[in-house]
């Protein structure tokens, strides 16, 4: 199954990206990713430089595919479509004025600000000084803004989600606004130090070839790895070996790896027992005498079991259509996998994808340095 973003790399391009971060973390040694001006007490020194990563909107999105600047022709290809540039372009400049009351907060704070759109972010970013010099990143957008920006952070340096357009998105990972408030507002509360520190687990990939020499992403997954065919028709196969169960053959429509903040996410609604079908069961007759508030009961605590938080060390794994294999769902802190499939892929967060076939080896686990610091308001 290929993800909207889907987007393939091939090893040396991980190379060559890793080797580029890392001459960039040498030359400003003294304003190490792991020594910034956070304090335990949420005061800090003075922030001197933050990076701003912000959303690519469907006005945007629809324009660049074009590769147009003008309205016009947006809206007459729109027109075709049965959509309406109008309303694409209002929610945009609802984010653009939200992005600009954020900028200029810090601004009035005496704070460098350098803001990079999310696609360029996401697929090639060409200045990583801006990302190792920021004493913070911050996103602009909603959820998956969020997880862009978090993409390529690691150790202390903190990400922080501000949500610019709370009335299209729910911005559950981004600083939490009340009735009214506004994304500038929720900035400010933040740099006063109204908040706490979280550290949400992430997934590191690491793959391993036929010498045994091992590779590791230069990113970590924050809310699920998806193991899968690139043809959603066809099984994928796979060896599996999680923790200290020995390995076993799967064949399903794809494994989804999640983390405590994804659990709330894709893999509930596929590992969840939807409402409809406890419905149908009951019209069966020879379940007619049990009793449905119980078998309710039963089901949402089941459902309350895959929802874990978001600072645990562990991972759910979920088997989609499970054809083969023993262990279908539960929780690990290490994952083995050996693709059997010809067309495959792994996917990190829906938005970066390896090659996966026949063969090749890859392990999802758990490290502490691994983990990414973040922050919820506390007013």
């Amino acid at each position: 199954m290929t993800p909207p973003h889907h987007w393939k790399i091939c090893s040396c391009a991980l190379q060559a990206g890793e080797a580029r971060i890392s001459r960039a973390h040498a030359k400003v040694s003294r304003r190490s990713l792991y020594s910034p001006p956070w304090q335990p007490d949420n005061t800090f020194n003075k922030i001197k430089s933050v990076l701003i990563v912000s959303k690519v909107s469907r006005f945007e999105y629809e324009k660049k595919k074009l590769d147009t600047e003008s309205d016009y022709v947006l809206e007459q290809t729109l027109q075709k479509r049965g959509s309406c540039m109008e309303r694409l372009k209002a929610r945009y400049m609802i984010h653009k004025k939200n992005l600009n009351d954020v900028e200029e907060e810090f601004r009035s704070r005496g704070i460098r600000v350098t803001t990079v759109r999310a696609d360029k972010f996401r697929t090639n970013y060409t200045h990583p000084n801006d990302l190792v010099e920021a004493d913070a990143i911050f996103s602009a957008g909603g959820d998956g803004t969020f997880i862009d920006a978090a993409a390529l952070a690691f150790g202390k340096k903190p990400v922080i989600g501000i949500n610019t357009d709370s009335e299209k998105s729910r911005g559950e990972l981004c600083l939490k606004l009340k009735p009214g408030e506004t994304a500038q507002q929720s900035l400010q509360k933040f740099l006063d130090g109204h908040f706490k520190w979280l550290r949400r687990t992430r997934i590191r990939l690491t793959f391993v070839d036929a010498d045994n020499t091992s590779s590791t992403v230069p990113y970590r997954t924050l809310n699920e790895v998806f193991v899968a065919e690139n043809s959603p028709h066809k099984t994928s196969t796979y060896v599996f070996k999680m923790d200290s169960i020995p390995p076993e053959v799967h064949k399903n429509s794809g494994l989804i790896i999640s983390t405590g903040t994804g659990s709330t996410a894709w893999i509930q609604n596929e590992i969840r027992i939807p409402d409809v079908v406890i419905r149908e069961l009951f019209t069966h007759g020879k379940l007619a005498s049990i009793d449905k508030d119980d078998v309710q009961e039963a089901v949402d605590e089941y459902r309350r079991t895959c929802v874990f938080p978001s600072t645990e060390d562990r991972m759910l794994f979920f088997c989609r259509s499970s054809i083969t294999g023993k262990h279908i769902s539960g929780y690990a802190r290490r994952v083995e996998l050996e693709s059997r499939s010809f067309n495959a892929s792994i996917t990190l967060d829906s938005a970066k994808s390896f090659d996966f076939n026949d063969g090749r080896r890859g392990v999802l686990s758990i490290h502490n340095e691994d983990k990414l610091l973040t922050a919820e308001l506390t007013r």
